[in-house]
Order: structure tokens, then sequence, then C-alpha cells
């Protein structure tokens, strides 16, 4: 049945850097569906997120906002703009979502937009989040930087939202687990088997506890302040025996077993400890989508979107419990060797050397072409049911991952092009004449409204971003970018991480180190794309005239968010950075 708007597929990916796929040029062949949606489709050749990290960089696909507006990104999609999912069901579609990620819920903010819904992240994330949330108000207040009533009032709230989510999770999952373990059987909510009964329990006794003295139970729960504390070290410890007691039985037996493995075939106990994963794989989520785009309604056209997690570390390419025998296969067919360890990023999250860093840059890359090809088979699935031509298919990276080039892995704050340049690619419906490889230069903000205009529905009220083919978006001459470094935004004592992109330059600007930042080069850097892709020459000095030019683009920006001074604006101006900001951070 043909509809009046088009169908529209979204298909995010974390962690996906540009520069590794095939479709944008890198030698080895890790995305051929990809390129070859790419003959149909607008190609993005300089997309960016401004903050390189999923807790940010999702707040920017969805509801088209900039990462430190509204407050910044602790409350998520809370108190902004319409999200993307939200906008399509208005305009009459039917939605549906499968997420791999805590960070796009409604444990965030992420509410009313699908109508079909699939949460396929570990209970433990629930914790997760509040830890993030409140990382640095627990660290500013130790450092003597803030008084008690002030870190109450900031972390509270925090607490409170965390005990409600893990008792929403919880009813949830009660309805919800069945299916999850025939279609999920390989991940780890597939396999804890929690009694929330129980779970629900031990909430009300923390909940109790909290509120009869909040103080008492932050220095006594939270690691006595010292840091904030890992999830499974707070209320998570408490519910983890929890647990169907045959579950319990046999997880004693598979860890005695294994370890006994350990000491006649190590290389194998490393891959059965590595079976099971917290995130679903990406060809599992294929097989739902499939699932969805087959039983769909055609009475309306639908929205569907999933995201993709096997480009996170760890990197998994594979389908199901045993992954890891794919692997050798992926990595053979991008000109690496059959024997490289595919569960070395399970163990080793900083290479020790070059020949690591080499590893884990080759099981990235595995793991791009593995979900490569389970894109390859939901596009291929739409063909087959004849919806190709009158289905709008949208594919973004949230940020990149930085695999030891400027001294650091994963993704922080630093805004390299490895962790902020990412793909992005849009399909048409029909016969579009507008399609083909484009260097303007797109942000994430321009996700949600280029999918919108493709779709035949103006963009929300209040985004920021603009259709990637729209005279705005070709107008642009930079992109600022702008994040803490991880962690909750504290904007009157944290140091602001920004930057300046133009299509031939880069330029990283730190307002001080913050306390989190562990590796890496926070100091100012400038860059010339042009000649130096990789970000290796530091042509920075205080008088080069692109750096005042680049300092007032930031100013621009700052100006807009209420919570920071004149006074750090004009400290960034002459060529410093605010003292107190810097004595803080130290």
């Amino acid at each position: 049945m043909t509809q009046a708007r088009p169908n529209v597929l979204a298909l995010t990916v974390d962690a996906l850097r540009a520069d590794r796929m095939s479709l944008y040029g890198y030698e080895r062949p890790t995305s051929p569906s990809m390129e070859k949606l790419g003959a149909d489709s607008i190609v993005c050749d300089n997309a960016l997120t401004m903050a390189p990290f999923t807790q940010a960089a999702c707040i920017q696909l969805f509801t088209s906002s900039r990462p430190l507006s509204y407050g910044g990104y602790d409350a998520g999609a809370r108190g902004r703009p319409i999200t993307l999912f939200e906008h399509f069901k208005n305009a009459g579609y039917s939605t549906w979502g499968l997420s791999t990620i805590h960070w796009v819920s409604p444990y965030y903010g992420y509410t009313g937009g699908l109508e079909q819904e699939h949460g396929v992240f570990h209970l433990n994330t629930m914790v997760g989040m509040a830890v993030v949330n409140m990382r640095d108000t627990l660290y500013y207040y130790r450092a003597g930087s803030m008084e008690t009533d002030e870190m109450l009032t900031r972390v509270t709230p925090v607490i409170e939202r965390m005990f409600d989510n893990i008792h929403a999770y919880s009813d949830v999952m009660r309805h919800s687990l069945r299916d999850y373990k025939l279609d999920f059987p390989a991940a780890k909510i597939s396999h804890d088997c929690y009694n929330f009964n129980a779970v629900q329990a031990v909430v009300v006794k923390h909940r109790s506890l909290f509120r009869k003295d909040p103080l008492a139970y932050i220095s006594t729960q939270l690691t006595n302040l010292t840091r904030a504390p890992d999830a499974h070290e707070w209320i998570a410890g408490d519910w983890y025996y929890r647990r169907e007691p045959i579950k319990l039985v046999c997880e004693f037996l598979f860890r005695a077993s294994n370890k006994a493995l350990r000491f006649f075939n190590p290389a194998q106990a490393d891959k059965r400890a590595a079976s099971v994963r917290l995130a679903v794989d990406a060809h599992a989520i294929a097989n739902k989508v499939i699932s969805a785009l087959r039983n769909y309604d055609p009475s309306k056209p639908f929205f569907i979107w999933a995201h993709f997690k096997d480009t996170h570390r760890p990197f998994v390419s594979g389908p199901g419990l045993k992954w890891y025998d794919h692997t050798p296969d992926y990595l053979a067919a991008l000109g690496y060797p059959r024997a490289l360890d595919p569960t070395f990023s399970f163990r080793e999250h900083y290479a020790k050397n070059e020949e690591e860093r080499e590893t884990l840059s080759a099981l990235y890359d595995a793991a791009v072409l593995s979900t490569d090809e389970a894109i390859g088979r939901i596009i291929t699935e739409v063909k087959n049911l004849g919806l190709y031509d009158e289905t709008v298919i949208g594919m973004c990276g949230d940020h990149g991952e930085e695999i030891g080039e400027h001294g650091d892995y994963g993704h922080e704050c630093m805004a390299y092009e490895h962790n902020s340049r990412v793909p992005m690619v849009f399909k048409p419906a029909g016969n579009a004449s507008a399609t083909g490889h484009t260097d303007t230069l797109i942000t994430s903000l321009d996700f949600a409204p280029t999918l919108s205009s493709l779709a035949d529905i103006d963009p929300a009220s209040g985004w920021a971003g603009a259709n990637v083919n729209s005279s705005a978006a070709q107008s642009r001459d930079h992109i600022v970018t702008e994040t803490f470094c991880r962690g909750n935004c504290l904007f009157d004592l944290r140091p602001l991480y920004m930057g300046v992109r133009t299509k031939q330059h880069k330029y990283l600007w730190c307002e001080g180190i913050d306390p989190h930042h562990k590796r890496g080069t926070p100091e100012p850097r400038l860059y010339d794309l042009s000649i130096d892709r990789l970000e290796q020459n530091n042509i920075y000095r205080a008088d080069h005239p692109l750096v005042t030019e680049f300092n007032q683009f930031i100013a621009n920006r700052l100006n807009e968010v209420p919570e920071i001074s004149s006074s750090r604006i004009k400290a960034l101006l002459s060529g410093e950075a605010d003292s107190s900001i810097k004595e803080k951070a130290s």
C-alpha cells in the first residue's frame, strides 16, 4: 500500500568512526552494505557531533538541541524540544524503537514517542546513570568546593529518580523478559534471571534509609565520598543474589569450571567468559528489526529506529553466544591475521604497546564490518518487501572512538576527528536527484530535521538543526563543539571543553584540566586538516590569527549559555582561562 508519506527507518550506531568506513574512503572494505546504500543517498562527509559521548551526543540526534543548552545534558531529553520519536508519532506514524542504551530511554526523559519500545539494557545501568549524574558533585563536595546543603540539593533528585527508574524498569522487565530471552539469548539481560519483586524490595529499603538521613546514606553507601561508586558497589550489590536459585548454581559452576579451564586452555576460557555480553549484538538487533518490518501495520507509515552497539568497547563481531567463532572471518576479509584474539578488548581497555594497539584497531574494524553486515540484512529486507522506494533511510554514528591516536582510548571529551566525525547518510524515498557526497558542515543537530524534511514534515518548534540540503546548512562556515569531561554539568565548578571546526581547521580549547581527564592532551590545539587529517601537527600559538577568530566563535556560543559568567568569556577572549575555574579543577 502506497502511503501519503514515506516510511522512515532510522539506524544509529554507537562509537562509529567515519574514517574507518570504506564508504568514506577507508582502504579496508569495512562497510560494503553502506556503500551500496550510499549510491542512492546523501552522504555527509563533514558530519560532527558537538560532544563525543553517548549521553550528550544522542540529545543532539533526537532533540536537535545543543549539549549545554537547557541547563546541560544531565536531564537527558527532559525540558528540551520534542523528540524525533514524538514528532513522527504526532505526524501519524506508527513508531517502533529498539534501544541498547539507557541514555535513550524513558529513564532519561525520552518518553511518549515510541508506541512499541524495546529497552534492552541491563538493570545496573539504572545505577550507572545516577553515578554519572552525581560523580562530579561528590568530587567537588569532597574537595571542599561545595557546601553540604548544595550537594544534597543536587544529589537528592538524582538518587530519588534512580529509585523510581529501577522500580519502573523492574515492572517492564517482569513482562518483557520472556520475549527478550527468545530474541536476545546472548545478552546479559537474558541470563541474569533477577527476581524483580526482590529488586523492588531492595529499592524500598534503600529509599527508606536515604530519606531517613540523606547525608549518612551518602557517606556510607557512596564509598565514603572518595569517588563515585561503580554500580555493583552500591545498591546493585544488594540485589546481586536476588536471582533464581538455579541461576546462581549455574553461575557458580560456570565460574569454577572456567577457572579450571584457564589452567589448560586460557584462550578458550577467555572466549567462554566473553560469550554473554552486556549489549545485544548487531545481528540479533537486525533480526528484531526485520520482524518489525514484516509485521508493520500498512494502514499508516512506520517510523522504526534501532541503535547498534558492537562498535563500542568491548568490540564484538558476530552473532550469538559463540560470536568469537565468526571474528576470524571478519578479520580475514579485512586483511588482518585470523589468529588475533577476538576477546582482547574484553580484558584490555588501554594498549600497553603498539602491537596491542593494532590488535584493538583490527577488532574495531571487524566490529564495523559485522555491524555493516547486519544493517545490510535490514536494507535487503526492506527491498524484498517492496518498500525501498517508499522508505526514507537514515544512518548515523552517535560519536567516534579513539584507539590510541592521541594517547587515549574510548571517547571522552576531546573533539578530535576520531571522536567527533561521524558517518551520516540519508536515503530519500522515490527517485531523488539530490544525492551524492556533500562536504557541507553538518552536525548531529541536523539528523532529526533532515529525516522530517525527507518525510515532508515540518521541523519541530525549537529544533536547532537544519535539513542537510537547506541553505541554512550549506552556508555554515564553522561548527562549535561543547562539553565537559563527561560526568555531570557543574557549570560554576567544572572547566569547559570547547572547539571549532571549519572545513580546513580544527581548534580545541579547554578552560582547565578536568580532574577526570586522565589521558590525552588537553592544552590548546590547532590543526590544518587539509594537510593533517590525523591531527598530529599542532600549529597552535597564542598569536595565530585563527585563534582570535575561533575564540570569538566560542565566546559567541557561551554568551547563549546563561550559566556561563561574563568573566569567563572575557578570560577566553584575553587568551586565558578563568583562574577560579582552574583552581577548582585542580
